[in-house]
This record gives structure tokens, sequence and C-alpha cells, in this order.
């Protein structure tokens, strides 16, 4: 039987999402209680459910951010009929032994070096393979790991780590071992060698070293963050587990390294020939200095953006020069910067767009996620409040987030840290919208994109003449969240 988009698009969403989250709720639940067998039967459940299968198509042809790189077969973008066909060849009930393909092998530099390192890039059908089984063994050793380990888990980041430091921590494979005497970090370095000689691996010299928080060349860089202890007089510090000052306290900037790349970074876009009008650099380098900025305002970051933006004034100063090497530097002053229309020294080109500073990112601190919280454990609450003040989730995301109550404006589920979300205009551009607030809202990537084909769908059949009475499109049934409706030729 043939199919077509629409067969894709008008699947119970919602309610496969509910099916599979009930089965890893339960699969979390049943590992916490160290219930083996009521753990392996769930995986069977889920590894068998049609739901599951669906949702690791979508999640890999559609939210990942790799969907459209190809493995070794040449095969992306993968159209509606074949995302079933492909959901329905994953299922473990129809496949025979095979050998799983090889990867695509490309080699990407490691920030900031010259090394490299590989990277494997799998077939569509590998990947939807994995997604599947990551649906069956996350909720289980979610329930199992430590609570201070934050690397490649749902709901957890490097700020958590990086918060961690103040009470010792781990992010993947990197991690950092605190103890008060060098003998005690001696002997966990012991340990964790005799553990990693066990399953092959062993620490690389060139990456481990033992640092003093305090004295000497203090302080170590982790994540792109360096961290110091300076000391402190009994009135600036806290106390210890026994209630005694500790006489020093914890800073943590970003390191060198980290604010080296970034300047490198923003050098190369002043310099690159094909961005020399002032209004195509700003919107080349708006972003980037967004982002950075953003990942960095949970720690002690004011003096730093300070800095950054003054280095980036010289450079745009060597880039007026350029740019009218016969003019004056009071003429150039005038044109690219606002002194003279009462606004300061604000970088901004003729057609309104300007610079947004680094010092302009207000600082706020992260808090770290909370023990053993799982997005498995059901308070779906406590993630979503948590999606809309994570330090990466920028003002306008934040306040969209508020108003939706943390829910995707056209499912009605509420967000995880995990979904990837995109801006969409409630009234889209082509019927009339615009950019303002009240006409933006969030959705699931996989959502946003079923409601383009309905924008686009709606636009045809208007371009066509046609206008259907009885067009409507439904919104959520539980009627907690209101989005725009299309009913009658118009939006209401």
């Amino acid at each position: 039987m043939e199919t077509s988009s629409e067969d894709w698009a008008l699947l119970p969403w919602r309610k496969l999402e509910h099916q599979v989250y009930r089965l890893q709720k339960r699969m979390y639940r049943a590992a916490g209680r160290g219930n083996v067998r009521a753990v392996h039967r769930l995986h069977q459940l889920l590894v068998l459910s049609r739901s599951a299968r669906l949702l690791a198509v979508r999640r890999v042809t559609q939210e990942n951010q790799g969907k459209q790189t190809a493995g070794i077969d040449g095969i992306k973008s993968l159209t509606p009929p074949e995302r079933l066909t492909l959901a329905q060849a994953i299922d473990p009930k129809h496949q025979q032994k095979r050998k799983a393909k090889p990867v695509r092998r490309v080699w990407i530099p490691k920030p900031g070096k010259l090394e490299k390192r590989p990277l494997g890039i799998p077939v569509m059908y590998e990947r939807a393979c994995q997604a599947l089984a990551k649906q069956a063994l996350e909720p289980e050793w979610e329930a199992r790991f430590e609570a201070n380990s934050y690397g490649f888990r749902p709901g957890r980041g490097c700020h958590d780590a990086i918060g961690a430091i103040f009470n010792e921590i781990r992010y993947a494979d990197d991690f950092v071992a605190l103890h008060p005497s060098r003998a005690g970090v001696e002997k966990a370095r012991q340990v964790i060698e005799l553990w990693l000689t066990g399953i092959g691996l062993e620490l690389k010299p060139s990456k481990t070293r033992i640092t003093h928080t305090l004295e000497g060349e203090a302080g170590f860089d982790f994540l792109g963050f360096n961290v110091r202890q300076p000391r402190v007089g009994r009135t600036h510090t806290g106390n210890n587990s026994h209630g005694h000052p500790l006489g020093f306290k914890t800073l943590i900037k970003r390191s060198n390294e980290a604010i080296k790349r970034h300047t490198s970074k923003l050098g190369q876009i002043v310099r690159d020939p094909r961005a020399a009008p002032q209004a195509a650099l700003i919107a080349h380098l708006n972003p980037v200095m967004h982002g950075w900025a953003h990942d960095y305002r949970t720690v002690v970051s004011k003096d730093t953006f300070s800095k950054c933006d003054a280095w980036l004034y010289a450079q745009w100063q060597g880039w007026a020069r350029r740019r009218h090497p016969n003019k004056k530097a009071r003429w150039g002053a005038h044109r690219s910067w606002t002194v003279d229309r009462g606004e300061g020294w604000r970088f901004k080109a003729q057609d309104g767009s300007s610079l947004k500073e680094h010092a302009a990112t207000l600082i706020k601190r992260h808090v770290k996620v909370r023990g053993n919280a799982s997005p498995f454990d059901g308070n779906l609450i406590y993630w979503a409040q948590r999606l809309k003040e994570h330090p990466l989730t920028s003002r306008r995301v934040g306040h969209l987030l508020k108003l939706q109550q943390g829910r995707c404006a056209f499912c009605g589920l509420l967000f995880t840290e995990e979904d990837q979300l995109e801006t969409d205009h409630s009234i889209p551009e082509i019927l009339g919208g615009d950019e303002r607030r009240m006409n933006l809202q969030l959705l699931h990537r996989h959502c946003h994109d079923q409601k383009s084909v309905q924008d686009g769908s709606y636009q045809a059949r208007t371009d066509r003449g046609i206008h259907d009475k009885d067009h409507l499109i439904e919104e959520p049934d539980d009627g907690k969240l209101s989005r725009p409706v299309l009913e009658r030729g118009r939006e209401r």
C-alpha cells in the first residue's frame, strides 16, 4: 500500500510518546528497586513497540543535528514514506542475524589544536537502531548512575559538572578528583589507573596532571573553565561541614585557551573579505558572540566580557581604516559608531543593525541539577522549569517558555532538555505574520516541520482560490494550551 507525507504527519505522536514514556518510567523505577527481571521484560516490550520504532526514526530523521549527513550508503533526508518504511525495517521481529554496515570515517579538528580526532557516521538504518536501543537502555542506567556524573545524560550537561566542582564531580570521560592532601590525590590516581587497566584503557599523560588550587601554579582547566581557590579572610569565606572557616573561596572563570579560541574566531570573521560591509559583519558576529557569552554567563565573567569587547573594538578600528583608507579616523568613527547620534560608542550599521556586546549579557548563576533527579522519574514540571532557566536559553525563548507553561504550542506536551526547540510564527510570514512577540511560539522541531507543511498547504489552497470553510486544525486535546487555529481562510 502506498503511503504519503500525510500518513506520517497524521500519526498520533502524542499518544506514541505517552506509551513509550510510561514504559521508560516503569523501567526506571524497576531498576531503582533492583528488579532485574522486570527491567528485562520492559526492555523487550519497548524495543518491540511500534511507538518506540516510530519515535526512534523521527529522532534521527527530523530532530538530530546530523539528520542530513549521509553514511557510506549516501542516504539522507528521508521522505515521510521512507520514514515509515524504515520504522518497519528496524522491527526486531523482522530482522535476521546480520552484520552492521561500517561507519563513514571523517577527521575533525580539536578546538584550538592542530590535532584531529576521528568521527564515525553510521548509515541512517544503524542510527535508527541505535536510537531504539537508547530508548530502552537509558532509563535503566539513569537509575544506576552516580549522582555526580553528568556527561551524555539526559537533562545534564557541563554547567552541572562545573557547579558540582564545589562538591567534587565527573563529565563523560573527563573528571576531576579533589582532596585536601596530595597523598589523597595520588591514591585516587592509582585507583583510577588500576580500574581503567581492567577495561583496557589508560590515562592520557598529556591530559593528566596534579595541581594545587591554592598555591604555586594554582588552579586547573576543566571543560573550558578555569577553577581556582584564592585565600581570603575569615569574613569572606564559607564554612566547611564542621562549621570552621574554609580560608578560601572558589572562583570559576573561562579558561585562557577558551578565550583565545573565541577571539581568534571573531578576528577571522572581521578579516574575512566576503563579509566586509558593516551590516554583514554584524550579522555574522552577533550569533557567535551571543552564544559564547550565554555559555559562560553562569560564572565569573563580567571582567572577561569587557576585555573581549575592548579587544574587538581594536579590531573594528583596524577594519574601519582598511574600509576607508583615505578618510580620517573621526569620519570613520561617526560613520561606523553612534557617537554623534547620542548613543555612545555603539557599532551600528546604516540599516539600523547594531553589535550586541559581550558585556550586555547578564550574569545568571546556574542551579545544578538536583541529586539523582532524572527525566524518567515522572517529575516533568521540574524538568520544564529547568529548561526555562537553562544558561543557554535566550531571553526570548525563556519568555515564550513561561507564556506557554513549558509546553509545545502545537502538540501540548511538556518540553524536556533533550528536545530541539524552534521558534515559529503563529501567523506565518507568507500569510502576513510579523516578528512581534505575540506572533511567536515555541515548537518541537518535528512539530515545526509538521506545522510548516500545513502552512504551505494552506497557502497553496489560498493561491488557487480555494477557501474550505471546514478547514480546521485541532487544538491540543487537554485544553491547557491554545494555539493559532486556521478557520474559514483566516487566523483567529
